[in-house]
């Protein structure tokens, strides 16, 4: 016959048995916390001062090509800055209505005069390096590709306030990942491939000052 237990030893193994099961019930809920809870925002870039913001965009190469991808690109940052309410932005259209007025002696002004005139106090400004979309002959694959660089520049005093380290502007740039069109489905439009870049892209700028949640961007696209 095996020998008695005393109570106390009992009780002694009872307990380690009860921590244990509350320890891996612990681990357990924490795992399933990890699951449930979101990922961290990815922090903003830069923290743009709270002050009335002209968003400034063109294709410095190509200027008279505005309404292509520079007015579409605009209205993108325009909106996402507005939509999170990063700033208080200059609205498009007193930008346009200047333009407009003004014609050649616009495109003569230097970015802070327009900012200036329009009651900004810094521009967000960006040069369109370019917007393509090719497809391989006889494939069905189609392929995107955008870029930018982007700077901001104190009104007052004419400098640029970000990027410190360039007063070229940081280029940002994505590209599409090759995208095979269903059989039998139309295929898409140069149009629609560009739109999707540019809103893209316009997101992506607007994101340099904002936290974000990762999931926001488009799986398909890639920054490079």
């Amino acid at each position: 016959m095996p020998p008695k237990r005393s109570i106390a030893h009992t009780f002694f193994l009872v307990g380690i048995c009860l921590l244990g099961l509350t320890l891996s019930g612990c681990a357990a809920v924490g795992a399933l916390a990890g699951k449930l809870l979101p990922e961290p925002p990815i922090p903003a870039r830069f923290i743009l001062p709270s002050v009335p913001t002209l968003v400034f965009v063109e294709n410095s190469s190509q200027p008279g090509n505005a309404s292509i991808d520079a007015d579409p690109l605009a209205r993108h940052i325009h909106n996402d800055l507005t939509r999170f309410e990063v700033v208080p932005v200059i609205p498009l259209d007193k930008l346009q209505t200047l333009r407009d007025l003004e014609s050649t002696r616009f495109r003569n002004r230097s970015i802070t005069e327009v900012a200036s005139q329009l009651g900004a106090a810094q521009v967000l400004y960006v040069d369109v390096q370019g917007v393509a979309v090719g497809s391989v002959p006889g494939s069905d694959v189609v392929k995107a590709i955008g870029s930018a660089r982007v700077r901001v520049i104190d009104v007052a005093t004419a400098q640029v306030i970000f990027p410190r380290e360039s007063t070229d502007g940081l280029p940002i740039s994505f590209e599409t990942r090759p995208r095979r069109i269903a059989s039998g489905s139309a295929n898409p439009t140069v149009a629609a491939a560009r739109a999707e870049v540019l809103a893209e892209l316009g997101k992506r700028i607007a994101q340099l000052f904002r936290d974000y949640q990762i999931d926001e961007n488009d799986a398909s696209l890639d920054a490079y």
